[in-house]
């Protein structure tokens, strides 16, 4: 993959401290890629919230980043699925490395979720409590589960969602990025809360459509703010707005963690937006009446389009035949003759010429563009 200038979807991104931390262990990252065989471009979005506190958890968030962003670059997008899986796989095993290296960042970690955009198709995968959001048509499902005590409790149905906000094991984490064995990275796609692991695991590469909205989220913003809310304002604004409001709402009810969203929105279909579908409009446009006139002026120079204005006079061809050539109408039409002996002051009739009238020179026709 080779990075690209600018991405072909929507990026509104917003990470703040909270209001309770001076130190933020967020990390966040939307890069774009173009294909390098087929140019098709791709957008990769990343959300890590660092485990350990301190300095800790900052840096295993940004390892994470970076290592996830760096194992897609160097990959050639054939297998997204499998290159999205490794390289999550890949950021796990490079923060337990650093937290070996350094006795500080023993125990550090982070939870990541990804998403993966090639063209029009989303790929996503993720570990821990962060979460991913898709709205579509103003329903807003939740394709992420969450890796934690509470969710498979609720799963047993031994605690309720309502008791889980509140629950004291509510972040536990049941994987985690830098844990000394690699988490399986979840490369589910739940449109439904009843899906199973495999329909969901189908549900890689769903394409997206025009009005949908992709949400990456660290658990900053979802213990405090709840999923009708974001469905509500995701729907009534703009990404730029969403995620502002989103943010400034969390921190309204407490901010005690960090809030981190990211907000991607496929741009709108439209020439404006595709100059080089515009220049080649145009182009098509110009040869097509060039050549519409190239045909007017060679069918009329051959004669084998009459002139309105023309009508047939008899000639007389080398052969002696007679044959017509259109001719101006213009030869005077003789006054019938006087009765012999009378006279009415009237000139004399005028004789018709036998000479035809030679047509005047038809130069190119005028044209106009829209």
């Amino acid at each position: 993959m080779r990075r690209a200038a600018s991405p072909h979807m929507t990026v509104a991104a917003l990470s703040h401290a909270g209001g309770k931390r001076t130190n933020n262990e967020d990390r966040y990252s939307v890069t774009p890629f173009l294909h390098k065989a087929t140019r098709t471009p791709s957008l990769l979005a990343i959300v890590a919230d660092g485990i350990g506190g301190h300095v800790a958890g900052e840096v295993a968030s940004q390892l994470t980043v970076d290592a996830i962003v760096r194992a897609i670059a160097a990959g050639d997008g054939h297998d997204p699925v499998t290159q999205l899986r490794s390289a999550v796989v890949e950021a796990a095993h490079a923060v337990a490395a650093a937290a070996q290296q350094t006795p500080e960042h023993h125990g550090m970690g982070s939870t990541v979720v990804a998403v993966w955009i090639l063209g029009d198709r989303l790929h996503t995968a993720y570990v821990g409590d962060s979460r991913i959001y898709l709205l579509r048509e103003r329903e807003l499902h939740q394709l992420t589960t969450d890796h934690t005590w509470v969710q498979e409790a609720i799963e047993h149905e031994i605690i309720s969602p309502d008791e889980a906000r509140s629950h004291p094991h509510a972040h536990v984490l049941r994987r985690a990025i830098g844990s000394p064995q690699a988490p399986e990275p979840d490369m589910r796609i739940r449109l439904s809360s009843a899906a199973g692991v495999l329909p969901s695991e189908a549900n890689q590469g769903l394409r997206l459509q025009p009005s949908d909205r992709i949400l990456l989220c660290s658990d900053g913003l979802t213990d405090l703010v709840q999923n009708r809310e974001i469905q509500e304002l995701l729907a009534q604004h703009s990404p730029d707005q969403a995620v502002r409001k989103l943010v400034d709402l969390a921190l309204a009810r407490g901010g005690h963690d960090n809030v981190t969203v990211v907000v991607l929105a496929p741009r709108r279909p439209g020439l404006l937006r595709s100059p080089w579908i515009v220049l080649a409009g145009l182009g098509f446009g110009l040869l097509t009446v060039a050549a519409i006139v190239t045909a007017l002026v060679i069918t009329l120079r051959m004669g084998l389009w009459s002139l309105p204005w023309a009508v047939p006079t008899p000639t007389t061809s080398a052969a002696g035949s007679e044959t017509f050539s259109p001719q101006l109408a213009l030869t005077p039409t003789p006054f019938p003759p006087l009765a012999s002996g009378t006279s009415a002051g009237l000139p004399l009739a005028a004789t018709p010429t036998s000479t035809p009238i030679p047509l005047a020179t038809i130069g190119p026709l005028p044209t106009t563009f829209p």
